[in-house]
């Protein structure tokens, strides 16, 4: 016998492995991967940055197992599964992990940021200082609505070139029709545009102007609210000097005064205990999970019981019309539930509903459908069925 042909137990042949058919075939996929792994780099780092460290640590494990897959010619089987089982870790496993985790979490109304992505936020909020400098400004504007302001202060006579997102340039002599592509705005422009410039931030941290709201024609350089300082974990405010520090996912003061977002902490049991103590969560709770057990417990039962009777019925040779019946049958399950959710609140109107004048006519009124809680619990399990 061959000694290439490989035995399996038992004496059967085992199929020969297959391996990289091509030098353009291994090429192609060294690019596709190539391409996958600098996305998952790009994405890792940014999660990593925003201290989504859970996240980043699945999309790292799937990006380097499906290299593993698609790279060892051993794993060709698992060639086919391979994106299934990528978008099973990401889209399944890991939300419901996640869940579990967020339930150990103060995870809600003003914490829904991590803390890295929560200092930002706070750092970059602007003040104006007691007795800051005002600047004299014009402003130009682009073909494409952007914004400049050259600023020149009155004092000193500092001349800056201002963009909101970017670097103050300095500037030199009178400010000239256009910059750059910007023409410069008339006086009745300037009125016009007002409201536009006041809400941007011209520059960029830690040399920010904005124009002044009060004061039409004078702008004025911020500075930065907030500090973090990451060595003793607290947050200082710049103009008053106070200073804030962590407690349950929210930067609070000695006076008890707190800044705004705040962050997720891990409480332990405290969500759980809230709902056995609290009142307010645990009437709700109760009734949501037992309406859950029992909408559940229904609809698996009056579905199976219903296609139960309609398979015996079916079952009857001497039926008439049976196979037409059966393919009628199945014209339900292709239509959407955005066509069929409108039917079917049309065939439930108290007033006009087919179904609901059929029930009046047997019983003298029909249901109210769409404003009893009870009746709509059951108008959903008929709906469903």
């Amino acid at each position: 016998m061959n000694s290439a042909v490989q035995l399996k137990a038992g004496g059967a042949e085992a199929p020969p492995r297959r391996s990289i058919s091509s030098p353009l075939a291994l090429l192609l996929r060294l690019a596709i991967l190539a391409l996958l792994d600098a996305g998952a780099i790009w994405l890792i780092y940014n999660l990593l940055r925003d201290g989504a460290y859970a996240l980043a640590i699945v999309i790292g494990v799937v990006t380097l197992l499906l290299n593993v897959i698609y790279l060892r010619s051993e794993l060709y089987p698992l060639q086919w599964v391979g994106p299934s089982l990528a978008l099973l870790g990401i889209f399944v496993l890991y939300p419901i992990f996640s869940t579990i985790y967020t339930a150990f979490t103060n995870y809600g109304d003003g914490h829904l940021l991590t803390k890295q992505v929560a200092i930002r936020q706070l750092e970059r909020e602007m003040y104006l200082p007691e007795g800051a400098p005002l600047f004299e400004w014009t402003a130009y504007v682009s073909p494409q609505g952007d914004y400049l302001l050259w600023l020149e202060s009155p004092e000193t006579g500092e001349k800056y070139i201002a963009r909101p997102g970017q670097p103050v340039e300095p500037a030199e002599g009178e400010p000239p029709s256009q910059i750059d592509g910007y023409r410069q705005l008339s006086r009745a422009e300037r009125l016009r545009h007002a409201q536009n410039l006041v809400a941007l931030e011209f520059g960029q941290p830690p040399q920010v102007f904005r124009v002044s709201e009060r004061q039409m024609g004078r702008a004025a350089e911020y500075e930065q609210r907030y500090t973090y300082d990451s060595a003793q974990d607290v947050m200082i405010d710049n103009a008053t000097g106070k200073i804030y520090r962590p407690v349950r996912g929210t930067f609070t003061a000695d006076d008890g005064s707190t800044l705004r977002p705040g962050f997720r902490v891990v409480i332990g049991l405290d969500n759980f205990r809230r709902l056995v103590t609290n009142p307010a969560l645990r009437g709700p709770f109760i009734s949501v999970f037992i309406w859950t057990v029992v909408f559940a417990a229904a609809s698996v039962f009056i579905t199976f019981a219903l296609g139960l009777f309609l398979a015996i019925m079916f079952d009857v040779p001497e039926m008439p019309m049976r196979k037409l019946l059966r393919s009628l049958l199945l014209i339900p399950y292709a239509i959407p539930a955005f066509i069929s959710v409108p039917i079917w609140v049309g065939l439930l109107n108290p007033q006009y509903g087919v179904v609901s004048n059929l029930i009046a006519s047997i019983f003298g009124s029909a249901p109210p459908w769409f404003s009893d809680p009870f009746w709509a619990k059951i108008g959903i399990l008929l709906i469903q069925l």
